[in-house]
């Protein structure tokens, strides 16, 4: 996903812009593509050198019930 939605620039740089007025610069280059099948990747900023988590889909935000994360996994 991550080159068919970018080019996705550093939000932390400051942007550089073309005589056009469109940002050119700077990039994050991907490091890991879907990260553990979360629909996100990981992404490095090749100028300040700091990581990125990019999400591309949520369906659903559900809530964890209490008895969930008091007693642990059920089998």
């Amino acid at each position: 996903m991550f080159e068919s939605t970018g080019p996705h620039f550093c939000p932390e740089c400051d942007p550089i812009f073309n005589k056009r007025g469109d940002q050119v610069g700077q990039h994050l280059s991907c490091t890991t593509h879907n990260y553990s099948g979360t629909g996100t990747d990981i992404a490095v900023c090749q100028n300040c050198h700091k990581s990125f988590i990019i999400a591309y889909k949520v369906e659903s935000i559900q809530r964890i019930k209490d008895e969930l994360t008091t007693q642990g996994p059920q089998s």
